[in-house]
């Protein structure tokens, strides 16, 4: 038996459903794949965070923060987080 295939939305190309992130569609109450491969969809997020570099970095430090203060556990860089 071969595995299905479906066709990438931006590269056109007709991949396997392995290539595809797969998410629950609650509407429908089954999981479905989305419509981008994951090579294509990997591309799209770092075209995003080169534009968009202090999101980017003040959504590390914000993690960084959270993580620290739930987990207890203190970061190894000597820079001070504000």
């Amino acid at each position: 038996m071969t595995e299905l295939e479906k066709f990438c939305s931006q590269c056109l190309a007709r991949k396997p459903l392995s290539e595809f992130h797969s998410y629950f569609d609650k509407k429908r109450k089954k999981t479905r794949q989305r419509a981008a491969c994951r090579a294509c969809m990997n591309q799209r997020s770092a075209i995003w965070r080169a534009r968009n570099p202090s999101y980017h970095a003040e959504y590390n430090a914000r993690r960084l923060t959270e993580n620290v203060s739930t987990s207890g556990i203190v970061p190894a860089c000597p820079q001070s987080i504000d």
